[in-house]
């Protein structure tokens, strides 16, 4: 859990942190020479007021935005090396004969557009992943979701559609107003499938995001990007929950 740190002028410091955090109150307190102002009148037992003036500078705390931005060596900010993989995976110890099917899963995989990174963990270009169980072996797969905001942004080198925290930067004011209407009608919205993967009861695997023109028919053997999945109802709305209620013959989420 990662902690937030505060300072006021006066070298005052509040950490808040759910782990243990004496030994960094020690460090910090360190850093101030405190001295105590006295009165020349007999000191009253009731009298316990000391004021503590600092006479050094506060020590200086990480900015929030490094603190949020994290460590980009870590693994969770690693891209997939090819868009494409197949191949059998090395099996330490024995799968079990009796497991026998295929385990989909998707997610961010893809940080980097040209020279700019992304900086959010929600923002990553959607990679869909294959474990497929059989006879004692397994077959690893993965391949990039073939989005509309993916492509663009391959084809361009840069950001072409508004991820969760990253906003396409605009060449003058009116292509900024452009951008605007996009946002309203919902143009520029990505359809980065990046957050879940269902199973509808009529075989169709679904990758979804957040927003509703985020649902991409994927073939769950070859990873395919298939197409849009169009939803049947009238409802209005841009957004919708990627954590779909899926029945044999319902799909059932919620939109705004």
């Amino acid at each position: 859990m990662a902690s937030l740190a505060f300072s006021s002028s006066i070298g005052l410091s509040i950490t808040s942190s759910n782990a243990m955090v004496s030994d960094k109150y020690e460090s910090r307190r360190e850093g101030f020479s405190l001295g105590k102002t006295t009165s020349a009148r007999k000191r009253d037992p009731r009298d316990s007021m000391i004021t503590k003036v600092a006479t050094q500078a506060p020590t200086m705390f990480p900015s929030l935005e490094k603190e949020l931005a994290g460590d980009r060596n870590h693994v969770a900010w690693t891209s997939v090396r090819q868009e494409r993989y197949e191949g059998e995976l090395a099996v330490q110890g024995e799968i079990p004969l009796w497991l026998s099917g295929t385990y989909l899963r998707n997610g961010p995989g893809m940080w980097h557009i040209g020279d700019y990174n992304f900086r959010h963990l929600f923002d990553g270009y959607a990679t869909l992943v294959r474990l497929h169980f059989e006879n004692g072996r397994l077959i690893a797969g993965h391949r990039q979701i073939e989005s509309e905001a993916y492509k663009a942004a391959k084809k361009n080198n840069r950001l072409c559609y508004r991820e969760f925290s990253e906003v396409p930067k605009t060449d003058n004011f009116l292509s900024y107003v452009g951008e605007l209407a996009n946002l309203f009608s919902g143009a520029s919205l990505t359809d980065n499938a990046n957050t879940g993967v269902v199973k509808l009861g009529d075989g169709r695997v679904v990758c979804l995001t957040e927003t509703q023109k985020g649902s991409i028919v994927v073939d769950p053997n070859t990873l395919d990007t298939v197409g849009k999945f169009e939803y049947s109802d009238s409802l209005g709305g841009l957004i919708h929950s990627a954590h779909p209620i899926v029945t044999d013959t319902e799909f059932i989420t919620f939109a705004a």
